[in-house]
């Protein structure tokens, strides 16, 4: 029998990961996610749009002062989308994916964590 959920659902907070039935939880995120904005899930899916331009035939990062509208929306989905995951998890589980700077590294970690558990073992050089 599944555990029994204390509190209701809602569809202003993300589900919260407590590292118990994580494929349920990433099943009930990505719903959230898409209900948000579909485009955030987009953006965790394939990582976020960096601002570039064309120098000389070559790709290029743009410097802040040269971003467009376009290019501070697309940074405020990855923002949006990042604080949505930071939003669903626990204290243990933020110090594990907090190193990583996209929303798509943070759930390819979440991923990762899924397979090798989240629960880790710490060893001590004796």
């Amino acid at each position: 029998m599944s555990k029994i959920i204390t509190e209701g659902q809602s569809i202003l907070r993300p589900p919260y990961f407590d590292d118990t039935n994580y494929i349920e939880w990433k099943e009930r995120m990505r719903v959230f996610i898409q209900s948000v904005d579909f485009k955030l899930w987009f953006v965790i899916k394939n990582g976020p749009k960096i601002p570039t331009k064309i120098v000389n035939n070559e790709e290029v990062k743009k410097s802040e002062d040269e971003y467009d509208e376009e290019d501070m929306k697309n940074l405020e989905l990855e923002a949006k989308a990042r604080n949505i995951l930071y939003c669903a998890i626990n204290q243990d589980t933020f110090e594990k994916i907090s190193k990583y700077t996209t929303s798509k590294q943070m759930w390819d970690e979440l991923d990762r964590l899924s397979i090798f558990g989240f629960k880790v073992i710490k060893l001590y050089n004796c």
